[in-house]
């Protein structure tokens, strides 16, 4: 089965809906126009009645003769005059108005015929066999005004009937009684019909084209949306859909072009995450992979006895303890920085003098960093530097980030401890005196595992966590970290957190 596309259905429904619309507008316009024409005819034929009452005189027969002739001329009518006690003094009629009959002459030896009327001088009563009864006569003659539309039997046609008294100071002189057929009339109203039959008609097919463009109009930009949604599931993310208009179908467009980056940025970030875990489980294999090669070569040395005296056997051992105790440290370090990455790690603040603290680590790390001729200096502004933090939590930042600054400190160089209180925050800053860190690097330090000289020996290298646990922890106390670093001028490495 063909299946009917939203173009037709839509087109199908405008279609529909015209169709009704003008056919329901057609009938009411009919009915209107029938009605409106009708009541015009009957009030030209009303007026015309009046005048001819107006300036009717019965003295003066002639003249009556010549405007009830004009009259009926005027209104294609028959025109019937009769006097105050009905006897009918005037009758005349246009041609194609309805047939005076054969009972005209009846009792009066002046057969009417099929004439063009009754002249002067010739008067006569009403009778059953005219198209007026005798009652019509009297209700006229009595002040009465007389309209209707029926079929006369007399004529037998439609006609419209209308009955006028003619009055002259107050007093009823006669009456003037207007019949003209109704087929001329309804002629011309069929002809008015037709026409705006023809009207109605070119207008629904004006409109049947206009709403098939309106439905082109609607459905092109759905048929381009279906496109870019097919090339969004494709992988094609960068396609994006023409918006043309501010209605509900521009709306659309612009959620499906939104959607569309949206999909690409998050596809990228996923890309990312992806390239992020392979490169973590291929540095984490890295460096699991070294320690335990290292505890294996020992290990199968002293299994074959390969050691040459207690002391040699002695450094074999230290040497696997080493690597057993970086092996514990990598492990915990990588269990701490994912639980900060998962927000499981809540902290217990205090007020806490940092100062107290870089102090504390600078002593500590004072022996072994002049055992290896690099001097430690601390600096101070002055002023207080309380802070509400977790002190072991800020004492594993600042040993991480002296410990990074030894690495790279050459023998006879210095790290430096700033820490110094801007407005509501203190900020603490570590500086080396190493070969620097290229500025497109920079922004990566704080990676896990990225360790900016590649070709420094082990030695030298951590395990390549220290940096990121640094910003874990400071952001968990929402502080902010950050590098300064110019090429063999040093690295700076600071961090703040909220001052008391």
């Amino acid at each position: 089965m063909k299946r009917k596309t939203i173009l037709f259905k839509l087109w199908l429904a405008m279609l529909v809906l015209i169709t009704a619309v003008l056919v329901f507008s057609g009938l009411i316009q009919a009915g209107i126009l029938q009605k409106i024409y009708l009541e015009q005819q009957s009030g030209r034929i009303i007026e015309s009645g009046l005048k001819l009452a107006g300036s009717m005189d019965i003295s003066d027969k002639p003249q009556l003769n010549s405007l009830a002739e004009n009259t009926a001329d005027t209104l294609g009518a028959s025109v019937l005059v009769v006097n105050s006690q009905g006897e009918i003094i005037v009758w005349k009629r246009s041609e194609g108005a309805p047939g005076m009959g054969m009972g005209m002459g009846m009792g009066h030896g002046a057969g009417m015929g099929m004439g063009m009327g009754m002249g002067y001088g010739m008067q006569q009563k009403i009778n059953a066999g005219m198209p007026f009864t005798s009652a019509d006569v009297s209700k006229v003659l009595a002040g009465e005004q007389l309209v209707r539309r029926e079929y006369n039997p007399y004529f037998k046609t439609d006609i419209m009937q209308v009955g006028i008294p003619a009055e002259k100071n107050g007093r009823i002189l006669g009456a003037v009684m207007i019949q003209t057929p109704l087929a001329p009339i309804v002629n011309n109203l069929r002809a008015l019909q037709q026409s705006s039959l023809y009207a109605l008609a070119l207008g629904g097919l004006a409109a049947v084209l206009l709403a098939l463009l309106l439905a082109r109009g609607i459905v092109q930009p759905l048929l381009k949306m279906n496109r870019a949604a097919r090339s969004m599931a494709e992988g094609d993310y960068d396609i994006q859909v023409p918006v043309e208009s501010k209605d509900e179908i521009g709306i659309l467009g612009e959620s499906i072009n939104l959607l569309s980056a949206k999909l690409k940025e998050k596809i990228s970030q996923l890309e990312k995450m992806d390239n992020t875990r392979r490169e973590f489980v291929a540095s984490v294999s890295h460096e699991l992979r070294t320690p335990l090669t290292i505890i294996q070569g020992y290990t199968e040395a002293l299994v074959d006895g390969m050691d040459r005296d207690q002391a040699q056997k002695e450094q074999y051992l230290s040497n696997i303890l080493e690597e057993t105790n970086r092996l514990k440290r990598l492990v915990d370090d990588l269990l701490n920085l994912g639980r900060m990455e998962a927000g499981r790690v809540t902290i217990e603040v205090k007020e806490v003098d940092m100062l107290a603290v870089v102090r504390r680590v600078m002593e500590r790390f004072e022996s072994p960093a002049l055992e290896k001729g690099r001097k430690l200096l601390v600096e101070a502004t002055g002023g207080s530097y309380m802070a509400k933090v977790n002190e072991d939590k800020m004492e594993q930042v600042i040993i991480n980030l002296v410990d990074n600054a030894l690495r790279f400190t050459p023998p006879g160089g210095a790290v430096n401890a700033i820490i110094d209180r801007t407005g509501s925050q203190i900020r603490i800053s570590v500086k080396d005196s190493g070969s620097g860190i290229p500025e497109r690097e920079q922004p990566l330090v704080w990676d896990r595992f990225y360790k900016s000289d590649p070709s420094r020996s082990r030695g030298q290298s951590g395990s390549g966590l220290g940096l990121a646990i640094v910003r874990g922890i400071v952001e968990l106390h929402g502080g902010q970290v950050g590098v300064q670093s110019r090429p063999d001028e040093g690295a700076t490495f600071w961090f703040t957190v909220p001052a008391v």
